[in-house]
C-alpha cells in the first residue's frame, strides 16, 4: 500500500522528507541525483571554496568516490585540519597532470619498443 500523500506532506512540514519525495512522478534516479547535489553543493559551501568547473568536479570526485585517490588525499588533509583551498587544488591537480603526462610517457615508450622488437623480429 502507497503511504498516504497528506502524511507525507506532514512529514516534509516538520522536515522529515524532501520536495522531490512530495512529487509522485520523480524517479528514483532523479532524488538521487538531487541527493548528490546537494552534497556537492554542501562540500563546496563549507569549504568556501569557489565554484568552478575545477572545484565541481573535484567535489563530484570525493563525494561520489569516481576517484579514491583524491578522496583520500582530501579526508587526510581534513583529517589534519588543514583547509581545502584553491592553492591546494591546483598542486593536487598539477600532480595529477604529472602522473597523466608520465603514464603516457611510459605508455608511448613501451609501444615504440614493442613496434622496434617487432620490426627487428620480422626483418630477421
Amino acid at each position: 500500500m502507497a503511504p498516504n500523500p497528506l502524511f507525507r506532506r506532514i512529514g516534509h512540514w516538520l522536515g522529515l522528507g524532501t520536495e522531490a519525495e512530495l512529487d509522485e512522478t520523480v524517479s528514483p534516479q532523479e532524488i538521487a541525483n538531487r541527493e548528490r547535489l546537494s552534497a556537492i553543493c554542501g562540500f563546496l559551501l563549507d569549504h568556501q571554496l569557489p565554484i568552478d568547473s575545477g572545484t565541481l568536479s573535484l567535489a563530484h570526485d570525493t563525494i561520489t568516490g569516481n576517484d579514491p585517490r583524491l578522496a583520500g588525499l582530501v579526508r587526510r588533509r581534513l583529517k589534519a585540519s588543514e583547509p581545502l583551498n584553491s592553492e591546494w587544488i591546483d598542486e593536487v591537480r598539477g600532480e595529477r597532470a604529472r602522473d597523466d603526462a608520465k603514464a603516457m610517457n611510459d605508455l608511448r615508450e613501451r609501444l615504440e619498443k614493442s613496434v622496434a622488437d617487432w620490426a627487428a623480429g620480422s626483418a630477421a
